[in-house]
């Protein structure tokens, strides 16, 4: 994902997919922490502190997704040779889990 990518997640993303009650969970948790004098990496409110970890674990592993996908194309696991389309498949599925799992882990975080 470009940084412009990101930018406009960081800018436009909102809680409304989220179920109301975990929304509303982490909303009240997040203001609890704000109102506590916690410090967090951008404007402390808590849709800006939610964007912000979304954003941050979708950049973290953007990367790591594209990186895959050029080597996936390009050399597969014994040499020069592309990657087999089910390698390919399973290696972005499980680079993709892994991006879902650390955005889960913020939103974790953020309950705590």
């Amino acid at each position: 994902m470009s940084i412009y990518a990101t930018d406009k997640l960081t800018r436009t993303l909102t809680m409304g997919p989220l179920d109301v009650h975990l929304r509303q969970d982490i909303s009240r948790s997040l203001r609890v922490a704000i109102a506590a004098g916690s410090v967090f990496p951008c404007p402390a409110t808590p849709l800006q502190i939610f964007r912000s970890a979304v954003s941050i674990a979708v950049e973290r592993h953007s990367t790591r997704i594209a990186k895959l996908v050029d080597d996936c194309g390009a050399n597969g696991p014994q040499g020069p040779e592309p990657a087999r389309a089910e390698d390919q498949y399973w290696a972005i599925r499980f680079a993709v889990f892994r991006a879902v799992t650390a955005i889960q882990g913020s939103l974790a975080e953020m309950l705590a």
